[in-house]
């Protein structure tokens, strides 16, 4: 009964904040909140390229990598399964979210 209303809870947070994030969406047809954003002077970067990323790695490294990757999965084990499967049971949020809702709801602002 306890579990079955915290998910009720859950259910409704993750509602109430898609409905929300949706609303804030410009339509096709309206015009651009801050058309002029690109040209804002920055706090800490002197400038965008600073974001840039580096180019691709190589061919070669790539097939290192993905190699090393392929080694790393045939060593799993059952209970590295089980993390992988518990911590994928749906949106990247969702386990989060099952964690903090009832420690907030225990904290009884």
């Amino acid at each position: 009964m306890k579990g079955e209303r915290h998910y009720e809870i859950h259910k409704r947070i993750v509602v109430r904040s898609c409905d929300s994030a949706n609303a804030s969406l410009p339509s096709a047809g309206l015009a651009q909140v801050e058309p002029k954003a690109g040209s804002w002077k920055t706090w800490v970067l002197t400038s965008g390229s600073q974001l840039r990323l580096p180019p691709p790695p190589m061919r070669l490294a790539t097939r290192a990598e993905t190699e090393q990757l392929r080694q790393m999965e045939s060593r799993r084990d059952t209970a590295m399964l089980d993390r992988l499967n518990f911590w994928n049971a749906g949106p990247p949020a969702f386990r989060w979210n099952a964690i903090a809702i009832p420690r907030v709801l225990r904290m009884r602002y």
